[in-house]
């Protein structure tokens, strides 16, 4: 058969497909794409589309049995790599104020993230950085809004952290001065 081995992503659609023959007589086929694979068997010669859910070497199978006594069993293997790990809860300050920089935000390490996504809901925001840890600026015109982050590898975003909730204050009005 072929499709393997190969390294792919979770949840990217892998084809596998019996390259035989065939002969003369019945012939059966049974496939087994391994853990974490949907769909998990199949018992046409294909092709198949697979998807893995889970990271890991997977070990792939099949079965072809031709007439009652001839059967032949191939194996191989695929290595799918994950999504980084669903993001943690972000900490940092909850309440700042209007004009207020380099304000400090991390998320606790993301298993298989290579960058960090930060994103921020409201306006006059600027995020510096793109690891577990960050400082975010707030201009003058700064809103409140709720900051987010997910892990990025080369297979794509991991799940998005909850809301963390960021309350701009306004600056108090600058007094007048009359002489």
């Amino acid at each position: 058969f072929t499709g393997t081995p190969l390294t792919v992503c979770a949840g990217s659609p892998v084809p596998f497909t019996n390259t035989s023959t065939g002969t003369t007589g019945s012939t059966s086929y049974s496939w087994n794409f391994g853990a974490g694979a949907t769909p998990a068997t199949a018992n046409t010669a294909g092709p198949h589309s697979v998807t893995y859910s889970t990271g890991g070497t997977k070990t792939v199978s099949l079965t072809v049995t031709e007439g009652a006594v001839n059967t032949e069993t191939k194996t191989d293997y695929i290595t799918v790599n994950p999504l980084p790990s669903a993001a943690g809860a972000i900490t940092g300050t909850a309440s700042v104020c209007q004009g207020q920089s380099g304000v400090g935000y991390s998320v606790p390490a993301i298993t298989g993230a290579t960058s960090y996504s930060w994103a921020y809901s409201g306006t006059g925001a600027t995020i510096t950085g793109t690891t577990n840890s960050v400082t975010i600026s707030f201009a003058s015109n700064a809103t409140s809004g709720n900051l987010t982050v997910r892990g990025v590898n080369s297979c794509g975003n991991g799940a998005i952290s909850t809301n963390y909730a960021i309350t701009v204050n306004a600056l108090p009005p600058q007094p007048v001065i009359t002489a």
